[in-house]
């Protein structure tokens, strides 16, 4: 329940960059992980899938992305529509290389703001 009510005020916390205002706020988020973070974490576990400390790294990382989008599109967006259904857990973390390795300065949070973007902009979201 506690884990609940974290991932609401972090949604809440996120709604002018998701409500796409045109002067992004700064907003504090607790547990994120920075780009450089997530970079680093996904290519030593491609060259080295046995290294304990790093997989469960990646696991947190992992989990923390899942629990932020499910809250912010919970909190802000998904007042009718299910736009989560449109991605898995593949294409939210093939998203995350790709725009942490093109934004090394940003965070995975600034990413996952990208992404629920991008994702209503699709057909019928």
């Amino acid at each position: 329940m506690r884990l609940c009510a974290v991932l609401v005020l972090l949604g809440a916390l996120a709604a002018p960059a998701v409500a796409g205002e045109s002067s992004r706020k700064t907003f504090t988020v607790l547990g994120g992980y920075s780009c450089i973070e997530w970079v680093t974490t996904r290519t030593k576990d491609k060259s080295s899938p046995y290294d304990l400390d790093n997989s469960f790294t990646l696991i947190r990382m992992k989990g923390w992305i899942f629990g932020y989008l499910t809250g912010v599109t919970e909190a802000l967006i998904a007042k009718d529509k299910d736009v989560l259904s449109l991605v898995d857990g593949p294409t939210v973390f093939d998203w995350m290389d790709t725009y942490c390795a093109k934004h090394s300065e940003k965070s995975v949070t600034d990413g996952a703001i990208e992404l629920l973007v991008a994702i209503r902009k699709l057909p019928g979201k």
